[in-house]
């Protein structure tokens, strides 16, 4: 077997058991969120993609995910609850405190995040990813399998040819 059937196998393996993982995440309640803001900037950049654990119990100072009254998903870290139960949040970065929130807006909390990976999902996600992920890939599998069915036929067509001549002689 030759070095680049190996790594076509090693990266097949990789990618499906990447996939796997992430299915399994999501079936058991985790979440993905790219960062928009750098507002959590240095210890979550901008572009950063975050593991969303489903939580409704924070720590003080961990990084919390909720969503604020124009139902955007907002990711700081936690100040503070205030004996009303109500959280109090503010980005790193930022200098004021966001307004508090109170348990049903907290989706959960942030466990991990990779730097600037996020940019990679929205890019995919705009017209021009769509394209270049989704429409040229298809296009070429659809002429790819086209030219394979022509050879076919055409190959087909010529067996079929020969045989005749091959039985009308006599």
């Amino acid at each position: 077997m030759t070095y680049t059937k190996i790594a076509k196998q090693v990266v097949g393996g990789l990618c499906i058991t990447a996939g796997l993982c992430l299915i399994w995440l999501y079936v058991v309640g985790f979440r993905l969120s790219v960062v928009q803001t750098g507002s959590m900037t240095p210890a979550i950049p901008k572009g950063s993609l975050v593991l969303i654990e489903p939580t409704k119990v924070l720590d003080s100072d961990s990084v919390g995910v909720y969503v604020n009254d124009v139902e955007q998903t907002i990711i700081h870290r936690l100040l503070y609850t205030s004996p009303n139960d109500l959280y109090v949040f503010k980005g790193d970065a930022n200098t004021l405190v966001d307004a508090a929130v109170n348990k049903q807006q907290i989706i959960g909390a942030a466990k991990w995040s990779v730097p600037y990976i996020g940019y990679v999902a929205m890019f995919t996600k705009s017209w021009t990813g769509i394209v270049l992920f989704v429409y040229i890939p298809a296009i070429a599998m659809i002429a790819y399998e086209i030219n394979k069915l022509a050879y076919r036929l055409s190959t087909a067509r010529d067996k079929s040819f020969r045989r005749s001549e091959y039985l009308s002689k006599p």
